[in-house]
């Protein structure tokens, strides 16, 4: 557990401010600590960059709005205002987009499922104006892939990358998503797994799927994740990135308030099966002790906060705080913290060798080679790799 004064203390008033206000609901005592903040001299332009960059904007403006407005200087109550509203606004158009492909790759027969984005804001936060997104991520069965992409070509989507047919079996092999885009609407990701292959984190659309439990959204009834299953996505996701972004940590600990019944026998069954106990109990940690989660005794019990968890909560703490936060984790960085998120020893050694060995996108539009010579690219990508590692200029290996 990261110590009072580390946790707290040792930030800024600004960061306190924010850690203050990250939830949907906030406390007497958070309150009171909101407006004894307010009072110092504060740097604004620095709080709603970091709340930008952290994703907690609408957070923010509600509880400054609600709590403090007199500590707040006019022309910074009204752009967070302005925000807000536009955030809600943004929201519910992604919301009736959202809406729309779901009709559209139900009448073709596809099961899709939602997930993160609106279906996270209604479902956990209990408000679609809370909570900041720009993309819809929808899990689909890898044999439907092809067929929902093409549904979203006829809706003047656009993919990101044009890949050679050559190359298409071996992308949906090793990648997790196609990413599609309009100029006039959102960011779509259609997944057929919840991390990319180099990853080694087994869980599918098909393992979700048996498990899945109805909810509302936009006034209609829809398939979605079960709680236990949300959470274990939603802690693999944030390890994958390190937790670069406080609103992933304000994901878990939402979810923790509005679903206090958990089944934390079945949480934690498939999280060692998946190999995944440590970046669940990350997840836990940080929630707990960033931002107050209530962590019920039967999840303390199962999920061991050992020496490499509390080393991975100071290392993403020290990140929040030191300001790094600005920037995405380097290829070095996020490596060795993704090796020390996993507890199995053949998790780590498939995660290096994939990660090394698997070809994506960028290696092939660095090099296109001909379907012949297509094991070129097992040499290419740790060349590739080697040169961003060493040259200084590393960055997440997405594509």
């Amino acid at each position: 557990m990261l110590s009072d004064k580390e946790t707290y203390f040792s930030a800024r008033s600004e960061s306190q401010l924010l850690l203050h206000c990250a939830r949907t609901q906030v406390s007497a005592e958070d309150a009171e600590k909101i407006r004894e903040i307010t009072r110092l001299p504060l740097d604004w332009a620095w709080l709603l960059n970091e709340a930008r960059v952290h994703r907690l904007l609408p957070l923010l403006a509600k509880h400054l709005g609600e709590i403090s407005p007199d500590g707040v200087p006019g022309g910074v109550l009204e752009e967070l205002k302005r925000l807000f509203h536009l955030n809600a606004r943004r929201n519910l158009f992604l919301t009736k987009e959202l809406l729309g492909i779901l009709s559209l790759l139900a009448a073709e027969g596809i099961d899709a499922i939602p997930y993160k984005g609106p279906v996270l804001s209604a479902s956990v936060y209990g408000n679609l104006a809370l909570r900041e997104f720009s993309d819809l991520d929808i899990l689909v069965r890898r044999r439907d892939v092809l067929r929902a992409r093409d549904i979203l070509l006829a809706l003047q989507y656009e993919t990101h990358f044009h890949l050679p047919p050559r190359h298409e079996e071996a992308f949906l092999r090793y990648q997790s998503e196609y990413c599609l885009s309009r100029p006039d609407g959102p960011l779509v990701e259609v997944q057929w797994r919840i991390a990319p292959d180099y990853f080694s984190f087994a869980l599918t659309p098909e393992d979700l799927m048996g498990r899945l439990s109805r909810g509302q959204l936009g006034g209609r009834s829809i398939s979605m994740l079960c709680p236990e299953d949300l959470l274990i996505v939603l802690c693999a996701h944030g390890a994958k990135h390190m937790w670069s972004r406080l609103a992933w940590v304000c994901d878990v600990a939402e979810l923790l308030r509005a679903k206090p019944d958990l089944d934390w026998e079945s949480v934690m069954s498939r999280g060692h099966d998946l190999g995944g106990r440590r970046m669940i109990s990350l997840g836990l940690v940080l929630a707990r002790d960033l931002l107050g989660a209530p962590i019920p005794e039967a999840a303390n019990q199962r999920f061991k906060e050992d020496a490499v968890v509390k080393s991975l909560a100071g290392q993403v703490w020290r990140r929040f705080t030191s300001g790094v936060s600005n920037s995405e984790p380097g290829l070095a960085e996020l490596c060795r913290f993704n090796l020390k998120a996993r507890e199995r020893w053949r998790d780590r050694l498939r995660y290096g060798l994939r990660l090394a060995l698997t070809p994506t996108e960028g290696d092939w539009a660095l090099l296109p080679l001909p379907a012949p010579l297509f094991f070129l690219y097992y040499v290419v990508r740790p060349a590739r790799l080697a040169l961003q590692y060493w040259g200084g200029m590393a960055k997440p290996v997405s594509g």
